[in-house]
């Protein structure tokens, strides 16, 4: 590519948080393209023939994916080398991604989770409803909470192969963690949600101070070397304080807006660290609120 036509090519378009993605991006004085993968969103390859399409179509300095990073690195070598995509390695992505394969992990590092039963343990459950989660999903998709124990196993049934973590429901708030990590750079902050919605991304948030949680981030990407944006999501128990992992998402977080909003320009320094360049120090607002306007409206009409 002689010259670039674009800055970035954001290769998922007509979602939420690929337009906070964009806008992010537009303040700052990039020119940004996007790709409209509604239709290849679960098709790996044909997500790929597309993504090589649009980047030769756009001839973009920077490909930021929103969703789909893992499609894209188990397929880096087939696409343009000139063009920067600041990913981690597939497998990097699958450790933190994978919700069974991120819980060994915060085993290992002594990060608390909420109670885990194996399959030969349910008998034991003596509160209902739990949480079950499937090893891979988004936006809440492959979450469940049975309120019975034939309603669990019926989900054990179904799950064939997949792998899946059965856990104690923690009654409490959740507070969110998004990091940035490059290299030895490392920056994080947090928020919490003050509404959430049934399944997804939360609706009302406010930032705020939690060194605790960010240390165990830190710990977590530390530990596999990961390079790129994550957030993490923690449930605070109510009635103790104590702060559980629930998952990792290692991707732009649903509550991006609020982080921009605070001053937490995630894409803008994601950017600038995959070009080699140092980003400015980060000046967050703590006790901000912010909120997902349309979203607590079709909640109100309920």
């Amino acid at each position: 590519m002689a010259e670039y036509g674009c800055d970035v090519l954001i290769p998922e378009s007509g979602h939420r948080i690929c337009s906070v993605v964009q806008k992010a991006l537009q303040a700052k004085g990039l020119r940004c393209e996007n790709m409209n993968a509604s239709e290849v969103f679960w098709d790996e390859f044909g997500y790929i023939r597309m993504l090589k399409r649009r980047i030769a179509e756009c001839r973009p300095r920077v490909v930021m994916p929103v969703f789909r990073s893992e499609f894209i690195a188990r397929h880096r070598d087939e696409l343009p080398q000139e063009v920067v995509i600041p990913i981690d390695s597939a497998e990097n992505i699958r450790r933190l991604d994978d919700k069974v394969s991120a819980s060994l992990l915060c085993n290992e590092l002594g990060i608390a989770q909420p109670r885990i039963y194996k399959k030969e343990e349910i008998e034991q459950i003596s509160r209902y409803p739990v949480v079950f989660k499937r090893a891979s999903g988004l936006n809440g998709m492959g979450v469940y909470m049975p309120r019975s124990e034939h309603a669990l196993k019926n989900l054990i049934a179904s799950s064939g192969k997949g792998g899946y973590l059965i856990m104690d429901y923690v009654e409490g708030y959740d507070c969110c963690v998004d990091a940035v990590r490059w290299g030895s750079y490392f920056h994080a902050e947090a928020y919490r949600v003050v509404l959430q919605k049934k399944r997804g991304y939360s609706v009302l948030r406010r930032t705020i101070k939690a060194p605790e949680l960010v240390e165990s981030v830190r710990q977590m990407l530390d530990n596999v070397g990961y390079k790129g944006v994550c957030g993490v999501d923690f449930r605070v128990e109510k009635s103790t304080g104590k702060a559980f992992f629930l998952e990792c998402n290692p991707r732009f977080s649903g509550g991006l807006r609020s982080q921009l909003q605070a001053g937490f320009n995630q894409p803008f320094i994601l950017y600038q660290l995959a070009l080699g360049n140092q980003p400015e120090p980060v000046r967050f607002r703590r006790g901000l609120f912010s909120c997902e306007w349309d979203e607590l409206l079709k909640l109100l009409r309920k």
